[in-house]
């Protein structure tokens, strides 16, 4: 039993574990697509010196796409878990990655690349694009605060802006003086409910205390008699002596 259960612990270890082939594999596929994309760069190894951050993105999401297609999805899900398991196989994958570093790249073709290229860079414009009008977005709203900051402070600086502080002012003290009076409000109510939970309590208290009265006083009572009970049947045994005695004289 314990052999199988280490035999089987060891098989699902081996079967957490990218291999040697697919390490490889992989290495030869991420070279192929970024001598495809970056010829220049990748031949005089200043690739990931100049990529945009954009460009780190798209390729990290297509290397993830080859690593699923060539590892498998459960393996890959795995690989990018969080649990131990997880942990232990990507420490593992990335030693045999140093380790097998090469620079060798696949034949894929010049159609294929051709294809590729096209696709990634279209991918690219596209998410360039979209950042450049999010960042314009952020300058144009920030420059509409801007305005409507100076327009504020430009307003207030007048007398009528100078009347609508006072009264903002007014409003907030106000609100603030309403405020403190609803929790002294609530302050207080909760005091009283806690007066009259303590006075139901006692009420409680001192209607068992009385009732526990009640039934001692009654159950002396009932004692009571039952003695007096007892000493009538004695007294009444002791006189049917008493006649039978005489009767026999």
């Amino acid at each position: 039993m314990k052999k199988s259960l280490i035999v089987l612990m060891s098989l699902a270890l081996t079967a957490c574990q990218v291999t040697e082939e697919q390490t490889i594999q992989y290495i030869s596929t991420t070279n192929t697509m970024e001598q495809c994309l970056y010829p220049e760069q990748y031949a005089n190894g200043t690739l990931y010196k100049n990529l945009s951050r954009n460009e780190r993105t798209l390729l990290g999401k297509l290397k993830d796409k080859e690593l699923r297609r060539i590892i498998g999805n459960d393996s890959y899900k795995t690989l990018k878990g969080n649990a131990p398991v997880s942990r232990d196989m990507r420490n593992s994958f990335h030693k045999n990655m140093q380790r097998l570093k090469h620079n060798k790249t696949q034949n894929w073709g010049d159609e294929w690349c051709t294809n590729f290229r096209d696709s990634y860079f279209t991918k690219l414009k596209e998410m360039d694009e979209q950042q450049a009008q999010a960042e314009r977005i952020r300058q144009e709203q920030a420059i509409q605060e801007e305005r409507e900051r100076q327009a504020r402070n430009a307003y207030y600086a007048t007398p009528e802006g100078q009347a609508a502080l006072a009264q903002e002012k007014l409003q907030r003290e106000q609100m603030a003086l309403q405020q403190q009076q609803l929790q002294q409000q609530q302050y207080q109510q909760n005091l009283q409910r806690q007066r009259l939970q303590q006075e139901q309590y006692q009420y409680q208290q001192q209607q068992m205390y009385q009732q526990q009265q009640m039934q001692m006083q009654m159950q002396q009572q009932q004692q009571l008699i039952r003695q007096q009970q007892e000493q009538l049947r004695q007294q009444e045994k002791q006189l049917k002596e008493l006649k039978r005695l005489q009767n026999r004289r």
